[in-house]
């Protein structure tokens, strides 16, 4: 039986008892009619939002995200009431399953004097930064109170009862926006600054940023090991990806994330498009940019799990040349002793061959010793953004003191090494990674390569010998367990090795028996 059904009912069994001293009246209401409070949109906001969703691939530009919902009722014959709280919220759902990573909509001509259906706007649109609102009739400052809970960019009014109150920054208008938006850059398509800011001390003005610093690696006898590690790695990634498979193991982890560094589109401004840089589209089925992704499900399956699941997703890459020049590496250690790890952050280019253009890229490595490569990869985190040389400034080579030249003169080592450098006083000798480095090609493709050892043959000083710890870091076992599983098997290498995998496969090594990460 229905709640209401039973109404009548509860009315005619409880209406005039005695409760506690008190007589009891039960009154129905029967629920408003035409908008109100309890109302959801009603028939023709229903209506109306459905044919604003079926015309929204007219009105939606997925490239700029930015989408045209100004005077709907002219240009879609769509007659939704903005003024309705349950029609806006409707329209923002609706909007958030269509175009939810939308950066900016124009709502101008539609009627609008009050704002409070917005209110929610970040909850179903966190990425909006540019609002227009112009020619509404929005009278009362108060209703951009709702708006203030947004990290906006850009905000237009014109045309709007409010926005006639006066003009110049010291209008009441300038200071009513300025007092609820005071990160606002611009306002009804002029730049705008608030009245209201902290201002940094003028003697900050003159400071200038530190110049871009060189590798750093926190512990020098590791130097060879990575700068011949990343030299392999990225020939493989460019070349042989299969043979990636020997870097990572089954619990190993790999994101990517990427952002596309263009300008902010400005309502009602001329744009360059030949300025306009390339998008990063072949990567975005993979970016797993949490500004951009709320659903905790779907951050959760973004990431790429085990080896074979991890070089599966490099395949879907373009084709890349990751460029040597300008490269720059730092190591630092996560841990020590036998459950060392590694913090490997790389920094550097690559050529995107499919899109003709060069790519930025930062990539962070978590790393222990172990496996054919002499360092095997827990957690890889890619970030690749637009190529800009106001970031990325015209390489002039690796640099670095206290090293061997090659031929012409050109420094090779990747890290900083000499008795002054900031490693502590440890200097090396040239570096063992095998990149060599020539100009930029007039297209822009970098032609630097490396060196052409596979992982298995790679050799470079640090390598563990003793066989019970190498199996360990391989393994990622207890010393004590892969003592067990190494004395067990005769002392043979291979067979604790072939061994350790098929009880693996079984599930018949309990968590325990492991290391772990952190």
């Amino acid at each position: 039986m229905s709640s209401k059904s039973r109404m009548p009912w509860l009315q005619k069994k409880l209406n005039g008892i005695n409760w506690h001293g008190n007589k009891l009246s039960i009154l129905v209401v029967p629920p408003p009619k035409g908008g109100g409070e309890r109302s959801g949109p009603g028939t023709s906001g229903a209506a109306a939002i459905s044919t604003i969703e079926n015309n929204i691939h007219a009105r939606y530009n997925n490239h700029e995200k930015f989408l045209n919902l100004g005077d709907i009722q002219t240009n879609m014959q769509a007659k939704l009431d903005f003024n309705n709280d349950h029609c806006v919220h409707a329209l923002l759902q609706m909007l958030q399953r269509k175009c939810g990573d939308v950066q900016s909509i124009i709502f101008r001509n539609n009627h609008i004097k009050k704002l409070s259906g917005f209110a929610d706007l970040t909850q179903y649109l966190p990425l909006v930064r540019n609002l227009d609102f112009a020619h509404n009739h929005v009278a009362d400052f108060r209703e951009l109170d709702h708006l203030a809970n947004l990290n906006l960019t850009e905000l237009l009014f014109e045309g709007n009862p409010i926005a006639k109150s006066g003009e110049g920054a010291s209008s009441k208008y300038h200071l009513e926006v300025g007092r609820r938006f005071p990160a606002l850059s611009f306002l009804d398509g002029e730049p705008f600054q608030s009245l209201i800011r902290f201002d940094a001390p003028k003697s900050l003005s003159k400071t200038t940023l530190p110049p871009i610093q060189d590798s750093f690696c926190q512990n020098a006898a590791v130097v060879q090991l990575v700068e011949g590690f990343v030299a392999n790695f990225f020939r493989a990634f460019d070349e042989e990806k299969d043979t990636l498979l020997e870097v990572y193991i089954a619990s190993s982890l790999f994101s990517l994330s990427c952002s596309n560094m263009s300008s902010k589109p400005s309502f009602g401004k001329s744009k360059d498009k030949s300025k306009k840089p390339k998008s990063l589209e072949k990567f975005e089925a993979m970016n797993r940019n949490l500004m951009r992704m709320s659903d905790l499900q779907k951050r959760e399956q973004m990431i790429h799990k085990g080896k074979a699941e991890i070089v599966t997703a490099f395949k879907q890459f373009p084709e890349t040349k990751h460029s040597a020049e300008g490269l720059t590496i730092d190591v630092t250690n996560l841990a020590y002793g036998p459950e060392e790890r590694l913090v490997v952050t790389i920094h550097g280019h690559f050529w995107d061959n499919e899109a003709k253009v060069n790519r930025s890229y930062d990539r962070t490595l978590i790393v222990c010793r172990g496996g054919p490569a002499d360092l095997v990869v827990l957690n890889d985190m890619l970030h690749v953004r637009e190529f800009l040389d106001k970031i990325d400034p015209t390489p002039q080579g690796m640099t670095s003191s206290g090293c061997g030249d090659d031929d012409e003169g050109r420094e090779t080592s990747t890290f900083v090494s000499s008795t002054t450098d900031r490693r502590g006083g440890v200097s090396s000798s040239t570096s063992s990674s095998g990149f060599s480095s020539s100009s930029m090609g007039t297209a822009g493709a970098s032609t630097s390569s490396y060196g052409s050892e596979s992982f298995s043959s790679l050799g470079p000083t640090g390598v563990i010998h003793d066989p019970i710890q190498r199996l360990a870091f391989a393994t990622m076992m207890k010393e004590q367990y892969a003592r067990e599983c190494y004395e067990n098997n005769g002392g043979d290498y291979d067979r604790a090795w072939s061994d350790f995998l098929q009880m693996q496969a079984a599930g018949e090594l309990p968590p325990h028996v492991f290391q772990s990460y952190f």
